[in-house]
């Protein structure tokens, strides 16, 4: 009977568990929760105005899939730890990487048009998108880029 219990005991812990974890990821997954952080107000303020406020702060930050989903969840703890013991040390996520960018073609996977502006060259040379649309997520007052922006590779 003791190993009957036993066994029993560690299948509803093993399930409490995963129940809790689910739980908690689902949780801390809401862009709501990142308001929370008092670093994050003005971000978050200004994504709930932007573009892209319908898309979740996930999609955008998150590496795709679970093994992702688990990196960035372990980035956000190491973050939340090097905040209390050393504020002065930047987020590693940075916006301006190839990496990062191919985030953005998740959902915008049709840009490459032949004779538009997202030409195969950039995707060759590993373009980096905010190069061109900064603040696309982040600033309620983004535009798409001026031929000003393109100048400054392009020349006139």
């Amino acid at each position: 009977m003791g190993r009957k219990k036993l066994l029993l005991t560690i299948v509803i812990s093993g399930f409490l568990l995963v129940v809790l974890s689910v739980g908690v990821i689902e949780f801390t997954s809401q862009p709501r929760f990142c308001y929370n952080c008092h670093e994050m107000g003005e971000l978050y303020n200004a994504w709930e105005q932007g573009k892209h406020q319908d898309v979740s702060c996930l999609k955008c930050h998150a590496e795709p899939g679970v093994a992702g989903l688990v990196r960035t969840k372990a980035k956000g703890l190491r973050e939340v730890y090097v905040h209390f013991t050393n504020p002065q040390i930047e987020p590693e996520e940075k916006a301006d990487t190839w990496e990062f960018s191919q985030r953005c073609l998740v959902c915008h996977d049709d840009i490459q048009a032949p004779g538009g502006p997202h030409n195969a060259k950039h995707f060759e040379m590993e373009f980096v998108c905010v190069k061109c649309h900064s603040g696309v997520a982040h600033d309620p007052e983004y535009e798409s880029p001026s031929a000003e922006v393109c100048a400054q590779c392009h020349g006139k």
